[in-house]
This record gives structure tokens, C-alpha cells and sequence, in this order.
């Protein structure tokens, strides 16, 4: 529910006036396009997944994604049940899936997660199934994404890219992501049997609709920062 507050005697923490542009609050509104993409000659349909087909989604990820497998927050992705509750729970949350269409079968998928509040939207879960991987199937699921993530109106875009698929983060920075920065040990990961390991992610982000020129181009930083972001090249 929207609410008003008077903020007419109040003031923010800096202001930003002449170091960015700005937007009214009024004109925040995304949607999520059900669209759908060909890909690969023709080959593959990109599109967002139907609800006969979760078992076949459970699938592709148990083969494909089994690290996940222990770790509370994500390994409802493992189970019908736990996948449709989760999304039938989450409105503003779409599951791609990529499908070969001469074998009518789902071979990959990834989820998208739109922030209305913060108009921005998050990449989680990119999974292909291992017999299809190394046919650029990856690449061309994350390029109809990319279409999706701008035509949702969102203005950034995130994405935690593991540390053990190079390709991945290949992909993501030849279409135009940026490395933001590492988090070491950040998420719990199975290894076999029954343990788990501390797993390190990238994080990449992406502006989209013109949110690169809301960002003030004067930020203050600790030394140490300013080290990392110049070692990184965060620009915008």
C-alpha cells in the first residue's frame, strides 16, 4: 500500500543537486513482460515456464546445480512442491527456461526477481543441463534476459556469479555487465556426501532505462574503497 509523508521539513542525509539527475517518484513502474525469444538458428525458445513443467525444471537443476543442494535459502529449487509454493508466493518473479524445440524438452533455466520498490531486478539460478552445455545456450538465455530486464522498466540489474564457471562470468562482462566486486565464502555450497564448503560469488551489475544517470557522480569513500573501485574500473 502507497502511503504520503510530509517530508516538507525534513532533509536528507546530502544533497545531490546538481550531481545527478532525478526522477519523481510518481513515474516508478515496472511490469514483467511475458515474452518470448528463438535462439540458436532457431532452435531454442526462451520463454518463461509453464506450470506442467516444473518437474522438468526440479530436473535440469538437480543435475545441473546440484551445489546448491543444503543450503536453506536456495535448495527449494530441488523439489516441486517447495518451487511452486515459492513462486506462486512471489509475484513479481519470473522462471526462464530455455527449451530445445525438435526435442520438445527443457534443457536450462534461470530466475528473474523484479524489485519494484527499488526498480531493479536480479538475475538468480542460471542453470544449464550438463548435455547441453558448450552451444552458447548460456550466452543467448542471458542476451533474452538482458531484453526482458529493459523492457520490465527496471533501471539496475545484479547477478552473483559463482567462482567455479569462468564462462559465466566471461558471458555476463561481453555483454556489457561490470564487475562490481567479490564476496569471498559468501554462500554455503554442497561438496559431495554430506558437506558443505564456504563458496565465493562475483557480483556484476548492469544499469538499464537510463539509471546510470540517477547515480551522483561524486560519492565519498574510504581510501581503501576508492582503491578497490579504481582497481575495478567502476565507472559508470
Amino acid at each position: 500500500m502507497k502511503r504520503e509523508l510530509d517530508l516538507s521539513k525534513c532533509k536528507p542525509y546530502k544533497d545531490y543537486k546538481g550531481l545527478c539527475k532525478f526522477r519523481s517518484f510518481k513515474e516508478m513502474k515496472m511490469f514483467l513482460p511475458a515474452i518470448e525469444k528463438y535462439g540458436l538458428e532457431g532452435k531454442y525458445l526462451f520463454r518463461p515456464v509453464r506450470q506442467h513443467e516444473i518437474d522438468d525444471v526440479v530436473e535440469i537443476y538437480r543435475v545441473g546445480y546440484p551445489d546448491l543442494y543444503g543450503n536453506t535459502n536456495h535448495h527449494f529449487i530441488f523439489w516441486h512442491d517447495t518451487l511452486l509454493e515459492f513462486l506462486d508466493s512471489n509475484k513479481d518473479q519470473l522462471l526462464i527456461v530455455a527449451e530445445k524445440l525438435d526435442e520438445k524438452k527443457l534443457v536450462g533455466a534461470i530466475r528473474i526477481k523484479m524489485d519494484k520498490g527499488n526498480m531493479s531486478i536480479h538475475w538468480e539460478h542460471g542453470v544449464i543441463h550438463p548435455e547441453y552445455r558448450g552451444k552458447k545456450l548460456f550466452r543467448e538465455m542471458c542476451v533474452y534476459c538482458d531484453e526482458l530486464s529493459e523492457k520490465t522498466g527496471a533501471e539496475y540489474g545484479s547477478i552473483m556469479a559463482a567462482t567455479f564457471h569462468i564462462a559465466t562470468q566471461k558471458v555476463l562482462k561481453d555483454l556489457g555487465w561490470k564487475v562490481r566486486g567479490i564476496l569471498p565464502g559468501s554462500v554455503i555450497c554442497w561438496n559431495y556426501e554430506d558437506k558443505y564448503y564456504r563458496h565465493s560469488l562475483v557480483y556484476f551489475d548492469k544499469f538499464f532505462n537510463g539509471g546510470e544517470e540517477l547515480v551522483p557522480k561524486r560519492i565519498d569513500m574510504i581510501p581503501e574503497v576508492e582503491l578497490v573501485s579504481e582497481c575495478l574500473g567502476s565507472g559508470f
